[in-house]
């Protein structure tokens, strides 16, 4: 049995703050459910494999993070000296090609309806389908208060390594890594030391009185669930390089200039001429050691304000 006792306790990040009260708000909502799904070929040992992934929560603060924020006068984000998972496994390899690809399907919507219990549950598991001899497909879902994409090519690259160790019988050697507490205490004393960084946004964003929207159909006044959907389309080669002229030309990025084009199209979206909208961030430039191959939620939104005036050309 795993002792519940608490290595550390401490403040959550503005950026958790946000996702645990829009959490909290709809407990429904799958907004800050993140699911990774790949596919891997060859024999698996499950024994190892779920050695590997507790190696890994072992070795990340964070993923034995909980959130209380019932009956405190602020939530916390609190870190158990130990907590152990356990791996999710079915064999479906003796079922038909479209049973399988159903099966997957449902499975997949059903993790992400189990969802997660902010105060109770390992906010990360695994999950492993067999669908033929040599052949599996591998569910890595976790909730993004947690971390964000950046350090899941940091924990799959661990457990990989891990799970090769482990199988070759060696000792497990790893780089040392900074616990996320590092980045907790470098906001706080940023916080303490500097309220330069509140002034730029208080005159950054002053006078602002604007909401930007997206214009949507009557349709979809009604109120409806988040639902997460990607859209993508290509920009062909002709207006490809003329961009990347102006880019050279302006001495700007690329990101720059689709920013730019987004304040314009929501400006005239809205019949006004300045709009606010938010742009994420890493957040990985505090001055602390170690902090890129760190383990915990560091990007940021931050608002990029859009001004033009009558007779300006874009």
């Amino acid at each position: 049995m795993i002792s519940m006792i608490i290595k550390n306790i401490y403040s959550l990040t503005p950026m958790q703050m946000g996702m645990l009260f829009h959490a909290l708000k709809d407990e429904e909502s799958s907004s800050y459910f993140e699911q990774s799904i790949f596919t891997l070929k060859g024999e698996i040992d499950l024994n190892i494999f779920e050695r590997s992934f507790n190696k890994v929560i072992e070795r990340y603060d964070i993923l034995r993070t909980v959130f209380v924020y019932e009956n405190v006068d602020k939530p916390k984000q609190i870190v158990f000296k130990e907590r152990k998972a356990r791996i999710g496994y079915e064999d479906i390899s003796k079922l038909s090609n479209e049973s399988k690809e159903n099966y997957i399907e449902n499975f997949i919507s059903k993790d992400k309806e189990k969802g997660f219990n902010l105060g109770k549950d390992l906010l990360i598991r695994i999950s492993i389908l067999k669908v033929e001899k040599d052949k599996y497909e591998v569910v890595w879902s976790f909730h993004h208060i947690l971390m964000d994409g950046w350090c899941l090519n940091i924990i799959m690259n661990d457990f990989f390594n891990i799970y090769s160790q482990l199988q070759e019988e060696k000792s497990i050697e790893l780089p040392k890594v900074t616990p996320y507490i590092e980045y907790i205490k470098w906001l706080e004393d940023r916080k303490k030391l500097n309220n330069e960084g509140e002034e730029y946004w208080r005159n950054y964003l002053s006078c602002y009185e604007n909401v930007a929207r997206i214009p949507i159909s009557a349709e979809r006044h009604k109120e409806e669930k988040y639902e997460l959907k990607e859209l993508k389309f290509a920009i062909n080669k002709e207006k490809t390089k003329k961009l990347e002229r102006i880019v050279k030309t302006e001495r700007v990025t690329m990101n720059t200039i689709i920013q730019a084009v987004w304040g314009i199209l929501l400006q005239r979206y809205n019949n006004i001429d300045d709009v606010v909208f938010g742009t994420v961030v890493s957040g990985r430039n505090a001055n602390i050691e170690g902090i890129d191959r760190m383990v915990g939620l560091f990007i940021n939104t931050i608002p990029v304000r859009i001004k033009t005036e009558s007779g300006m050309s874009f």
